[in-house]
C-alpha cells in the first residue's frame, strides 16, 4: 500500500475482471479483518441481466437477499 493508501491490483485480476483506469470500487472492512472490494460497473442497471419480463424492485430485492446471504456466511468464518 502507498503512504497515499492506495493499491495495487494485479494485471492479471484486472484483466480477468475487466477493470480499466478510473474504475470505481465498493469497499467494505469485514469484522474478521478481511476487506471486501467490489468492483462497480459503469451502468448498475444494464449490469443486473434481468430475466425477460422481472421487474426492477423484484430483482432489487433478491439480490439483496443474496447479498444477506454472502456476509451472513463470510462473518461465520
Amino acid at each position: 500500500m502507498s503512504v497515499k493508501g492506495q493499491i495495487v491490483i494485479p494485471s492479471d485480476i484486472r484483466g480477468k475482471l475487466g477493470l480499466k483506469p478510473g474504475q470505481k470500487f465498493e469497499v467494505e472492512a469485514m469484522s474478521d479483518g478481511t476487506i471486501l472490494i467490489v468492483p462497480i460497473p459503469d451502468d448498475v442497471v444494464d449490469a443486473m441481466e434481468l430475466p425477460h419480463g422481472e421487474r426492477l424492485e423484484k430483482a432489487l430485492r433478491e439480490e439483496r437477499e443474496r447479498d444477506k446471504r454472502i456476509e451472513k456466511a463470510v462473518r461465520k468464518r
